[in-house]
């Protein structure tokens, strides 16, 4: 009798404890584990396959552009999709459906299993297309420029290629979990200085917890904002709105692109770096096992141990990873320096000094290459301490939100101080690069070769600081700043910066990806394509004789 007692009293303390952000987050993932996938396969479905040497050819050719590529890993599916479907509606525009194919393509590449889901989805899938394309054609410009060619198309292709992911793919915890976040975060944030109405700073706010806790780019975030402005795009909305939405697309757009790029949403993001760190772990947790999330009475005994083993387990999972993005960096430097070594130094030395200066090409060459492994050979992951903050922090927010204030500056205040501390920050950043100047000019290194050593060096140094970054992704503990390291960033954040802004304005310059994308990928998917509909033609000959 009394340990039944104690076990009421010790259920209602629990419910006492739980935030309500928390207690709608677990009711809405009990509600969602109720609805019936429209993925399912039922009895006697025709399901979608695909031929396993078209396969296993579609496999090898995404792994080999995905080592080329270097773009965050999850971006990578989403990419594929939208890639996929604009070469699809280019080669095929007016003259079918693109669904079945691009479905069919993506089972190849294996992004999907083959035979593990229904044939009906390819209407659905052919429903995000149709409209995304109607909604194209209905924006006054289309008519007079070439199919595919805007930034406009660009734009609806990359809404396009979320929504079909979202119905692929779906992760109704990780927006139930982003949701949560965001009024987590409203009700501890103060942001000074706003410029705006509370609807647009909630919509700033909104935007770096995207940003922060699920990593959207601007594409993922136009859409994630076309669809608050606009609810009823995914409800198939009747050709007479979709005209109504093309013939103003571009006020819309422009209007998202605003808020997109409003500075506010990014000087808010780094500052829940730690509670994007606690969601994520509740995200997956609840993912993975969603009854210790949605029993009645929420156990954070259980929950804790297995936060605990997700976190042994994504240590493991981090330092596979950055061995691969080590490897694909590596790949990427040093492919690109050798192309850039033989079109530009090599006939540049020849013209300029009538001879190749092999010590300079050799450098850069094999330099940044083996800079890049030696920076990210011993990448340290956290430790215990920082993995037991992050189950605290995780049974502070379940408890009652997190308590801990945030504030941000709307706009940054300007004094002399900060001045002076600018040109500070200035004089290194000119003292250190030109020091670099003399010492390759010492080294017999002339204007371009001299550029591409800077150029590949920055980049590098950018690239080394993102993988090492990956090691600190579960670490909230602040780290101390020692002498040593002070100095190390004041040597290097001038080169890092470089890199940032090379990578940031030159992202989509890939001349392995051009050549793969415009030059390889389209009469390589057609084969594959042929030879896959022999396949089948064969196989259909085979049964009649049988």
């Amino acid at each position: 009798m009394t340990t039944s007692k104690e076990s009421v009293e010790s259920a209602k303390d629990t419910k006492s404890v739980i935030s309500p952000e928390i207690q709608k987050m677990r009711a809405r993932i009990a509600a969602s584990l109720d609805e019936v996938s429209p993925l399912t396969p039922r009895e006697g479905e025709v399901l979608i396959d695909a031929d396993e040497i078209s396969s296993q050819l579609s496999h090898f050719y995404e792994r080999v552009r995905y080592s080329v590529d270097y773009k965050e890993e999850h971006l990578l599916r989403r990419n594929a999709i939208k890639r996929m479907l604009k070469r699809r509606l280019q080669e095929q525009f007016r003259r079918g459906k693109i669904a079945p194919f691009l479905v069919v393509e993506l089972v190849r590449a294996g992004y999907l299993k083959s035979d593990a889901l229904p044939e009906r989805i390819i209407k659905d899938v052919d429903a995000i297309i149709q409209k995304s394309i109607v909604l194209y054609q209905a924006i006054p410009q289309t008519q007079n420029e070439i199919f595919g060619s805007s930034d406009n198309f660009d734009r609806i292709m990359g809404m396009a290629a979320m929504e079909i992911e979202s119905f692929l793919f779906p992760d109704d915890i990780g927006m139930i979990c982003l949701d949560t976040l965001y009024l987590n975060v409203l009700q501890d944030i103060d942001i000074k200085g706003a410029q705006m109405d509370q609807d647009g700073t909630n919509l700033q706010v909104y935007i770096a917890c995207a940003r922060s806790f699920l990593g959207f780019d601007e594409s993922d975030l136009f859409y994630m904002l076309w669809i608050l402005h606009h609810p009823d795009w995914v409800n198939e909305p009747s050709e007479e709105i979709l005209l109504d939405l093309g013939s103003r697309f571009e006020h819309y757009a422009d209007h998202i692109i605003t808020h997109i790029k409003n500075p506010l949403n990014w000087r808010i993001a780094p500052k829940l770096r730690n509670r994007s760190i606690y969601f994520s772990l509740m995200r997956e947790s609840a993912t993975e096992k969603p009854e210790i999330w949605t029993d009645a009475q929420l156990d954070l005994g259980k929950i804790k141990s297995h936060v605990d083993s997700l976190l042994a387990r994504k240590y493991e999972i981090e330092r596979k990873h950055i061995s691969k993005s080590v490897n694909r960096a590596i790949i990427y430097i040093l492919l690109t320096k050798t192309v850039l070594a033989f079109i530009i130094e090599l006939p540049y030395d020849r013209w300029h000094a009538g001879k190749i200066n092999m010590l300079p090409l050799l450098i850069n060459i094999f330099f940044h290459p083996f800079l890049l492994f030696v920076t990210t050979r011993i990448v340290r992951l956290p430790r215990d301490d920082s993995r037991q903050q992050t189950i605290s922090g995780i049974v502070q927010i379940i408890k009652k939100g997190d308590g801990q204030g945030i504030t941000v500056w709307a706009q940054r205040k300007k004094s002399l101080f900060g001045y002076i501390l600018s040109v500070i920050y200035i004089f290194f950043f000119v003292l250190i690069f030109s020091l670099m100047v003399w010492g390759l000019a010492r080294l017999g290194f002339n204007i371009v070769s001299g550029g591409l050593f800077m150029l590949f060096l920055s980049l590098v140094a950018y690239l080394a600081l993102r993988i090492r970054g990956r090691a600190k992704r579960w670490r909230v503990t602040p780290k101390k700043t020692s002498i040593m390291s002070f100095l190390i960033d004041l040597l290097t954040l001038p080169i890092v910066q470089s890199g940032q802004w090379f990578i940031k304005r030159f992202e989509n310059v890939n001349i392995f990806v051009f050549i793969l994308d415009f030059l390889i990928e389209t009469p390589f998917k057609v084969l594959i394509d042929i030879f896959e509909g022999f396949t089948h033609y064969l196989r259909e000959k085979k049964e009649r004789m049988e």
